[in-house]
């Protein structure tokens, strides 16, 4: 029994070849397209995060009947990220803290907290960096903080009545 060779199919060392090169030649292509979306959804992740840790301060203080506070640490933009960082608490003297002194200290629980990730910067507070929201919902202050990265700049606003908004 022989068995004719010619008749089955497969591809030649050539064809590899070539479909290599070309998988080689899109991927250099697609690849700083890619970074650039991961780097955007990072930031992106982050200005929501933020949004949803003020708007959680806020139905906090209305819903436990406190003082909640949102304290920004701002910096200087850089390229490489990591500067600046948010902490929203109840400030309500717990644990043999002070209620009402905007100054996280003994036992007062935090609801977040966050360090600016690689990449991403928390420049500008114009409010002197403490908002307070009561237990009506109302903040202390307005005001506006920027998130930047190497491409986009974000600001979180929020008003007297309490709202925030992402832009």
């Amino acid at each position: 029994m022989t068995v004719d060779v010619s008749s089955e199919k497969a591809f030649t060392l050539i064809e590899l070849i070539i479909a290599m090169a070309l998988l080689a030649i899109v991927m250099t292509i697609a690849m700083p397209n890619v970074s650039l979306w991961m780097k955007n959804s990072a930031f992106s992740a982050v200005s929501r995060d933020l949004v949803s840790a003020l708007r959680l301060g806020k139905s906090t203080a209305v819903s436990s009947n406190v003082n909640v506070v949102a304290r920004f640490v701002s910096g200087a933009y850089t390229p490489a990220g990591g500067v600046g960082s948010y902490m929203v608490f109840i400030d309500d003297g717990s644990g043999g803290g002070t209620a009402g002194n905007t100054l996280r200290d003994g036992g007062e629980r935090v609801l977040a907290q966050q360090d600016m990730p690689k990449g991403v910067s928390l420049t500008l507070t114009n409010f002197g960096n403490v908002v307070t929201f009561n237990n009506r919902g109302f903040a202390s202050s307005s005001g506006i903080v920027t998130l930047k990265n190497e491409f986009r700049e974000r600001t979180v606003v929020f008003t007297l009545a309490g709202a925030v908004s992402l832009q």
